[in-house]
């Protein structure tokens, strides 16, 4: 699933407009790889659609993300401001129209636990990978 029609996904859909309750059901879903996806969602949008995610999965299921970590990337002296702002921000084009790389809003391991478990989540556990974090939950 993708809102980019040029990566030629499976489903294109914009996260914003649509809910995956639209083409899933309730409890059917075994396991969610978020990847790269949720700092490109305003956070209202994120919400819903981990709102989403839990509805999907089966009792015991899990999900599994990969974000920017917004601690990791400003705290590292090697990182100079102006890539920060790439890190934080993404690689945004200059051309006007869709952004498909542009991060909307930026997570750090507590507020996104703090999310996760205000949704319903468990068992949540971090994996650090550079300037990224992959965090796994349960229903």
């Amino acid at each position: 699933i993708d809102a980019n029609v040029f990566v030629k996904p499976d489903l294109v859909m914009d996260f914003g407009e649509t809910s995956l309750c639209d083409f899933f059901g309730q409890g059917s879903v075994d396991f969610i790889l978020a990847k790269d996806i949720i700092e490109h969602l305003w956070r209202g949008d994120a919400i819903s659609l981990l709102r989403d995610c839990f509805i999907l999965l089966k009792d015991g299921g899990s999900i599994e993300f990969c974000l920017p970590s917004f601690e990791a990337v400003v705290s590292k002296p090697e990182i100079t401001p102006e890539m920060m702002i790439e890190y934080i921000f993404g690689a945004q084009s200059l051309d006007p129209g869709p952004q498909w790389y542009g991060h909307r809003y930026g997570y750090t391991k507590k507020s996104f636990t703090e999310l996760l478990i205000s949704l319903g989540f468990h068992d949540i556990s971090f994996e650090d990978g550079n300037t990224n974090m992959v965090i796994k939950a349960i229903k």
